[in-house]
């Protein structure tokens, strides 16, 4: 079975809700993230080891299929598998067996394997990222999980649910909250509002308002004014219209840049120096006497 969703959907839990449903619900129900380990890390915990197997296998180790044994193995982001790793699991489902690394023999096992992406496999196949076989071989069932934003009805069943988890069952949310909430896209699904509910549960005393609300959430706050910045208009004084410390730019109050004065003819500004100038008030700076060092080796004087 495979189940096809956004990162955050729950597919971890609609794969148990299936496991719980189903005649294998007694047995154990084993799950793992192929996305989270490296490859060869990730063939050892599938397929077990035996002892010396490589450098620091002290002792035999069973893997997830054996381990699920009677069970489900829920596989989740299985589109980060690598092509070997993809090789080594088709062959696992094809035979119903598996070969522990440094092992001889074959282990047979009874696992219902049930695998998750939030990628296109089937785009992942034509670019030639994933085998053809291993993905007809998974998609016996297709389940999607839609996003939150597809299904805000089920929006204020989960906050109360969150809510609860956190300690805080019953805690009002403003109506402007839940039109925020409503309104808000939500990338990262029920895993973001999870988050966003327990950050209420800590936060907030008595009321969740806007002010409540992480950034990505409540409305945009206009920044504080600068410090320095234009005056108020006063009652009987006009407000400044020229640029200054609170008019970047040096426009004025209506956006226009201000006219400047030009130079009158023959007019020299002050800190333009001639070289000549320059010399002068270098010759005019004191100079006091002084006297080089004398020196403490004897002269050479030639013989006579």
């Amino acid at each position: 079975m495979l189940i096809l969703g956004e990162t955050g959907t729950g597919k971890e839990l609609v794969a148990r809700a299936l496991h719980a449903a189903s005649p294998r619900a007694d047995g154990p129900f084993v799950a793992e993230s192929c996305g989270a380990l490296d490859e060869s890390t990730l063939l050892s915990t599938l397929f077990g080891h035996e002892r010396g197997a490589f450098t620091g296998a002290h002792a035999r180790h069973r893997g997830l299929f054996e381990q699920a044994h009677g069970g489900t193995l829920f596989l989740d982001e299985v589109g980060e598998l690598s092509p070997r790793v993809q090789a080594a699991l088709l062959r696992a489902l094809q035979e119903g067996a598996v070969r522990r690394l440094g092992a001889e023999g074959l282990v047979t096992v009874d696992a219902r394997v049930v695998t998750a992406t939030h990628r296109d496999l089937h785009a992942e196949v034509a670019a030639g990222r994933f085998r053809e076989d291993l993905y007809y071989r998974l998609r016996g069932a297709i389940l999607r999980t839609p996003p939150l934003r597809e299904r805000m009805v089920d929006l204020e069943p989960l906050v109360a649910r969150f809510l609860a988890e956190a300690g805080r069952p019953g805690l009002p949310l403003s109506p402007e909250v839940w039109a925020a909430l409503r309104a808000h896209p939500w990338p990262g699904n029920v895993r973001a509002l999870r988050a966003e509910v327990q950050r209420w549960a800590v936060l907030v005393d008595e009321r969740v308002g806007l002010d409540a609300l992480s950034e990505d959430l409540g409305p945009r706050r206009a920044p504080p004014p600068r410090a320095g910045g234009p005056r108020p208009a006063t009652p009987g004084r006009p407000a400044r219209r020229r640029g200054g410390s609170g008019d970047p730019g040096g426009l004025g109050g209506d956006g226009r840049q201000p006219q400047r004065r030009r130079p009158a003819p023959g007019h020299r500004p002050q800190h333009a120096q001639t070289e000549a100038q320059a010399r002068r008030s270098l010759n005019a700076w004191p100079h006091w006497p002084c006297r080089a060092p004398r020196s403490t080796h004897r002269r050479h004087r030639p013989s006579k």
